[in-house]
């Protein structure tokens, strides 16, 4: 009923989250529900790379679970800010708070890997491509960055 995310497709399964009622994996072919963690709440973003996929909720911090299993292969809780949008680049899963810093983690295991600081933090997601990242602070500072 409350979809905040922008579906993601892994092969035949379509990843969806419902503010309020889960997480959820559809067979695109039929529709019909694989995949349903009625705890995983308040995600407010998905992203994956066809090995993993990731998201970041209000209530559990940012997850990131094996495909097509989603069994976690790490949880980061975001206290004391919330984790906004999360993208996946190359071995990386990139975080925003919503005030604090946007975040580099390891695909892998979710080890601090670099982050941008902010006092204002980030509710826009980086725009990622070929190494090169750009992102818009809340306090409108525009900022280029490198990754690899």
């Amino acid at each position: 009923v409350d979809v905040d995310t922008t579906p993601v497709q892994v092969g035949d399964m379509i990843y969806i989250a419902s503010f309020m009622g889960g997480f959820y994996g559809l067979t695109a072919s039929d529709g019909v529900p694989n995949v349903r963690h009625a705890e995983w709440t308040s995600i407010t973003s998905i992203a994956t790379d066809e090995r993993a996929l990731s998201f970041s909720s209000a209530d559990h911090g940012v997850i990131c679970g094996e495909i097509p299993t989603l069994a976690p292969r790490w949880v980061r809780k975001a206290k004391p800010y919330v984790a906004g949008t999360v993208d996946i680049a190359q071995d990386h899963v990139y975080i925003t708070e919503t005030r604090g810093a946007l975040l580099a983690l390891a695909l892998a295991d979710g080890r601090e890997q670099g982050r941008i600081q902010s006092e204002h933090g980030f509710v826009a997601a980086p725009s990622l491509s070929d190494g090169r990242g750009f992102i818009l602070g809340n306090a409108g500072i525009f900022y280029a960055f490198d990754y690899n």
